[in-house]
């Protein structure tokens, strides 16, 4: 949010720049521009926004601490399931996983690319815990 706002207030000093006195919340960052949420045809470029700095990068910091959203009912984790279809061939003593499908009740997903991924891993995961269910030892070629 920091970082948005030095961006704003560069914006809004080009000269006649339609964002002169907007806040934050009366503008949004969308498709390389700043643009007001009441009239999206009056807007910045953030090319133009950048390139009215000095050139210096423009960097924040910031700390962040317990959630405070999550007491207004946002969730941080997903419910889900995973079913797989296994062959085992006993011959052999080897598993094959055939197909898996796994339903997410993921809500609005925000990083798609991260979601894909926790979603892999939780397959793999869940594979992994259930492959290591049971194991049974052949003791009978261990000397004693």
């Amino acid at each position: 949010m920091d970082v948005a706002k030095r961006v704003l207030k560069l914006a809004a000093s080009i000269e006649g720049s339609p964002l002169k006195g907007s806040s934050l919340e009366e503008v949004e960052f969308l498709n390389e521009r700043i643009q007001l949420r009441s009239d999206t045809a009056k807007f910045v470029t953030l090319d133009a926004a950048l390139r009215t700095g000095d050139g210096a990068p423009i960097s924040e910091k910031s700390k962040t601490g317990p959630n405070a959203l999550r007491q207004f009912g946002y969730k941080s984790y997903t419910p889900s399931a995973v079913f797989a279809e296994v062959e085992a061939d006993e011959d052999l003593g080897t598993i094959s996983v055939c197909r898996v499908v796994s339903a997410i009740a993921g809500g609005r997903i925000i990083n798609h690319a991260t979601a894909r991924n926790q979603i892999i891993g939780g397959v793999v995961w869940a594979m992994g815990m259930a492959l290591a269910e049971r194991a049974e030892y052949d003791t009978s070629s261990v000397a004693s």
